[in-house]
């Protein structure tokens, strides 16, 4: 490879729509999609059962560019990297499962030997190459039930072979018809196991795909075979090798369960395997990660395959050739993977670029668009490229702009452009914020720009995607499918209409915290107005429960924030102490879409199940709407509002505060930190720079939850921004201090801080 101009960049990208899917009221996908999603989470820090730090997997629906529902399967071999984290040097990879003319089938890979292939079925039909088993064998799930089939497949290294994605079809040459594919259904099958982790025993069907009875397959070929359960999708992958070419047995223990095998009359040897049923959630779930998949490219030639067609380039003394690497790795699949070599000319300016421009018409406001690079710095300097996703005008005026610029560094690893343009690439980018259409905007302008005289060669893997909220239920579903396909397969907001689960309160105390301490308060309703009233929000109506004094008013409003169990008996009574205190007291039940936390008996199922699911802009909008409620019921003085909550409501205060303009006071009770993903992107100090009222913060110093750095770094946002907070800290307290209900209760801290509370209040309007 020479460089041809002072700066460069190699880039391919991709513009994609990615709808994750949550439960819907009205188009839930077939439950065949149960056999090849998975509904068990992977967490970020989540190695459990893999001893030698082996592969994290995730699977989850999106719709692809044509709005057919796909599986993104991951693969993510980044151990000692960010999980979730797309690393093209590290192998990083994914099958794309999907369901077409009756087959379940893998219609496109990137595996962790890296590149993308297509599978083509017969009559170069997308995705019916590799087939797993038909969709009509789940009528049949029977103790030996079987079937089996020689279906026409295609590949192609497209990546590969510097062509465009799909690659070339040829409906009448090219085609494989001795490749055997089988599958049999085994009930109770054992998973897990390895190292002391536990037994899973799971319904399950077994496809076994690559046979071929020929004698060169008997010297170099191999077998494939897929596990799938409905709890966890592909739940195993194992290779198997000819016995006749004396290959040993996996070296490195990743399954439990024998080593060798016979099928159509050949024996096997177990040469590798995967088993992700060890999976499991450690806290929260974890945000599907960006990955470059190609079946959701919105940009045309975004490999510049042989030419820069679709694409603009603008600015003086600006270099872009589209040349291939002939690296020998790049080369070992195919011809040499297709790359943009982008340079300034060595005086870099601004507006110095390569665009593609996607017309207005085909985004859809109030979404998030991911968008970003993979890229390596040739030579010995990193540098920097800029990023910018754009709103312009039919003139080419910028109205919006979003942008990033990212360090490029020389090479990922052991590897620099010189052996591998594609393995050196290190991806980075950002994520917008909820898109707002502009005035007059004609298209949305991805473009990349250098930002140093460095020289680059980059293998720029773009991927801008729209993304809604993740797919993770029982049942998988797509959000409001029929405005999916209405608008271009985009959700309109990054929380679904969904069903309410819940459309009353629980009755009494959460079951996961019975039986309940002899010391709970119970404050009576003599002198009030209390019970259940119905909040009617954006999209139906939740329950919550009301107190205020029976006479008089209208009255200073607190909303009360739940904790982690919803609106149990508990927070129901602190709404009455709260009235007899003489304020109208309110606590939405935040959790209604979700599910009922009352009900279950386990903690971690509690957060596993509802909180993980719970969007902090669906919370927002259920706290303004309970404040419409409370001030068109006419007891409300909603000019006067504060907000308290605890644990998990403890944080929702931090963020209302921000949010509402109009509050006047608020105060957290152990407001605990929860891991940002795209549900719930901020935390208490990333917000301190936008509160609109003071806010007082209650601590435990004995609560392992919240650990005196995390108090000193949000006391430090406040201080930075200027802003009023207050934190105390009662030294012998644990979390949950303030929950007379629960043996960590302390009688003296939470009288103390209830005394303080409500002078918070008084001081700050809120009386």
């Amino acid at each position: 490879m020479s460089l041809k101009a002072p700066l460069a960049v190699i880039i391919s990208a991709c513009f994609a729509i990615v709808a994750h899917g949550g439960a819907a009221q009205s188009a839930a996908l077939p439950s065949v999609y149960d056999w090849i999603t998975k509904d068990v989470c992977a967490d970020a820090s989540n190695h459990t059962g893999h001893p030698d730090g082996y592969q994290r997997h995730d699977a989850y629906p999106v719709l692809d560019k044509s709005g057919n529902p796909l599986i993104v399967v991951e693969m993510d071999f980044g151990y000692d990297r960010p999980y979730g984290t797309f690393e093209a040097g590290d192998g990083d990879g994914y099958d794309l499962y999907s369901i077409h003319n009756g087959w379940v089938s893998v219609g496109g890979t990137r595996d962790g030997g890296g590149y993308s292939q297509t599978f083509w079925g017969s009559g170069c039909t997308d995705y019916n190459g590799w087939v797993f088993f038909p969709t009509s064998f789940l009528g049949n799930l029977t103790p030996g039930a079987n079937g089996s089939t020689y279906q026409p497949i295609r590949g192609d290294y497209w990546e590969a072979n510097a062509e465009n994605w799909p690659g070339p079809c040829n409906v009448f040459s090219g085609f494989d018809n001795s490749t055997l594919t089988s599958w049999q259904f085994v009930p109770q099958y054992a998973f897990g196991g390895l190292n002391g982790a536990p037994v899973k025993n799971m319904d399950t069907i077994i496809s076994t795909h690559g046979f071929q009875n020929t004698a060169q397959f008997a010297s170099s070929g191999g077998l494939e075979v897929f596990y799938f359960t409905k709890q966890y999708g592909g739940t195993r992958w194992e290779a198997w090798a000819p016995a006749a070419q004396n290959r040993p047995p996996q070296q490195q223990q990743t399954c439990t369960g024998p080593t060798t095998m016979t099928y159509q009359g050949m024996a096997f040897t177990l040469v590798d395997c995967r088993d992700w049923s060890t999976t499991v959630l450690l806290s929260a779930g974890w945000e599907h990660p960006v990955w470059p998949v190609p079946d959701l490219n919105r940009l045309s030639n975004f490999h510049f395959a042989t030419s820069l067609t679709s694409w603009t380039k603008a600015g003086p003394n600006t270099v872009a050739s589209p040349l291939h690497s002939k690296a020998p790795i790049d080369t070992q699949a195919g011809a040499g993977v297709s790359y943009l070599s982008l340079g300034c000319g060595g005086a870099c300016r601004s507006t110095q670029m390569v665009y593609q421009d996607i017309p207005i018409s085909k985004i859809t406001a109030g979404l998030r668009y991911d968008f970003g690079i993979s890229a390596v710095s040739h030579g010995t300097n990193a540098g920097a490229l800029r990023i910018t996703l754009n709103q312009v005008n039919s003139s080419g005026k910028v109205l919006q702009l979003n942008a990033v610029t990212a360090t490029i560094p020389t090479g990922f690893r052991s590897y620099t452009d010189a052996n591998s343009v594609y393995r050196a690439a290190t991806f980075t980018g950002n994520t917008t914020a909820p898109l707002a259409i502009a005035s007059g905007a004609t298209a949305i302008r991805f473009a990349i720009s250098p930002q140093t005289s460095a020289g680059f060669w980059s293998a720029a893997l773009l991927l801008s995607s729209l993304r809604a909220t993740k797919a993770r239920e029982d049942s998988v579903a797509f959000t409001e499918l029929e405005e999916l396909e209405e608008q271009g397969l985009a959700p309109r907001s990054r929380w679904s209409r969904r069903g309410f689960v819940m459309t009353s309160l629980a009755t009494g105390f959460a079951l996961s915290v019975q039986p309940v301490s002899a010391q709970t308060i119970t404050t009576d309703t003599n002198g009030l107005d209390a019970g259940e009233v119905k909040v009617k929000t954006k999209d139906g109506e939740i329950p919550a429960y009301r107190a205020m004094p029976d006479k008089g008013g209208p009255f200073a409003t607190v909303l009360v924030v739940h904790e982690v169990w919803g609106v149990h008996e508990h927070i129901k009574d602190i709404c009455r102490r709260l009235a007899k205190a003489g304020y109208y007291a309110i606590a939405p039940e935040l959790y209604a879409r979700q599910g009922n936390a009352a009900a279950i008996p386990d903690t971690q199922q509690i957060l596993r199940e509802i909180v993980a699911k719970v969007p902090d802009d669906q919370v927002m909008s259920d706290l303004d709407a309970t404040v419409a409620y409370a001030k068109s019921a006419g007891k409300a003085d909603t000019a006067k509002l504060a907000i308290t909550g605890f644990c998990w409501g403890g944080r929702v205060v931090w963020l209302y505060a921000a949010h509402n303009p109009n509050l006047k006071a608020a105060v957290s009770w152990y407001g605990v930190d929860q891991q940002p993903n795209e549900l719930r992107p901020k935390n208490p100090a990333d917000v301190a720079a936008q509160l609109n009222c003071p806010v007082l913060a209650f601590y435990g110093g004995q609560d392992k939850s919240i650990p005196p750095e995390l108090i000193e770094k949000r006391q430090a946002a406040c201080k930075a921004a200027g802003k009023t907070c207050e934190s105390k800290v009662y030294p012998d307290a644990q979390h949950g201090f303030n929950a007379d209900y629960r043996p960590s209760y302390n009688a003296a801290d939470a009288k103390d801080a209830w005394a303080r509370m409500l002078a918070w209040f008084k001081e700050h309007g809120v009386a």
